[in-house]
């Protein structure tokens, strides 16, 4: 009797290939829309492409009955359907639907490609791709397709989907146009709200002068003189002293340590603002947990917007 030997170290590796290819591609799903999904989540759903494909390998080895329904188109569409859904909760069905087609796109498309370049190189050339190529030209390709797409959707959003924003601070109300940035993650230390960054033009004819100059000096990489520091304590001579909302302004100071904004690290004046006003999804927001940082130089070459939220704010608000 014959014995067949199985190389399960094989199989537990295209495995862990479909895992991270599945995670990839709903990450890059997630990039062509306005709120993406993040990437934990995708890690964790896109598990289920490995659980699949460990499904049809144990159904072919007849260690699992139902092996011509794991290999059944459909269900691999239903699969990836039912990813959809736990990647992106609360979605309408026809935004689920358009995502479903986007992740078929996204997933099959590379694989098309490098199988085509492949026959192509062979017909021509005879030339076979090495086994390390026809791995890693499938990520590639999705990792391309998700920065087409992301540059896409910047632009959009920038053009058409800017969140306007009421930041009041007192008896003074900041108005701004505010992109949706995935990459705004920063958040106070201390009490952990999210950190709304503003550029000071929208708000610096409020400020007092010693308040402007230490939000320079941080931004700059500098830190902060003790004559500006002591100022703002009892504002500088010059300022309005009896004024009650330019002295309220040093009760609202921060400092945020931040890893973006074109340095590698550095620290950012913070304000906390007594309430923060949107609206979001056709609903009315009001959030008053949040720090705004304000950054001195422009965020928008265009001057389309004068501000950046994440979208977790905007969905938790």
């Amino acid at each position: 009797m014959g014995t067949n030997i199985i190389y399960i170290d094989r199989y537990l590796g295209t495995i862990f290939y479909s895992w991270l290819m599945t995670t990839a591609a709903l990450w890059v799903t997630g990039r062509t829309t306005q709120k993406p999904a993040r990437i934990r989540r995708c890690l964790a759903v896109g598990s289920l492409g490995g659980v699949y494909l460990a499904l049809i390998y144990l159904s072919r080895f007849q260690l699992l009955p139902g092996e011509r329904y794991f290999s059944n188109p459909l269900f691999w569409f239903g699969v990836a359907f039912t990813m959809v859904l736990l990647a992106f909760p609360g979605r309408t069905l026809p935004a689920a639907i358009a995502l479903w087609g986007r992740l078929l796109l996204i997933a099959i498309l590379p694989l098309g490609i490098t199988l085509g370049l492949q026959a192509l190189l062979h017909n021509t050339v005879k030339l076979v791709l090495p086994q390390w190529m026809l791995y890693t030209l499938p990520p590639a390709c999705i990792l391309i397709l998700g920065e087409i797409g992301w540059g896409v959707v910047h632009k959009s959003v920038a053009q058409q989907a800017l969140v306007p924003l009421h930041i009041i601070f007192g008896d003074v109300t900041v108005q701004a146009d505010a992109f949706i940035d995935t990459g705004n993650l920063l958040r106070d230390p201390l009490t952990k709200a999210p950190v709304i960054i503003l550029e000071m033009a929208a708000v610096e004819s409020h400020l007092p002068y010693a308040l402007r100059q230490l939000i320079i000096s941080l931004n700059g990489g500098q830190s902060p003189a003790l004559e500006t520091l002591e100022a703002l304590e009892t504002l500088e001579e010059g300022e309005a002293r009896t004024s009650e909302a330019e002295a309220d302004w040093q009760k609202r100071i921060r400092i945020l340590p931040y890893l973006a904004l074109g340095n590698e690290q550095g620290m950012l004046a913070g304000l906390r603002p007594d309430a923060v006003l949107f609206t979001w999804d056709g609903q009315e927001k009001s959030v008053s947990h949040v720090v705004v940082g304000v950054y001195h130089q422009r965020l928008s070459n265009e001057g389309i917007y004068q501000a950046l939220v994440s979208p977790d704010f905007l969905e938790t608000a």
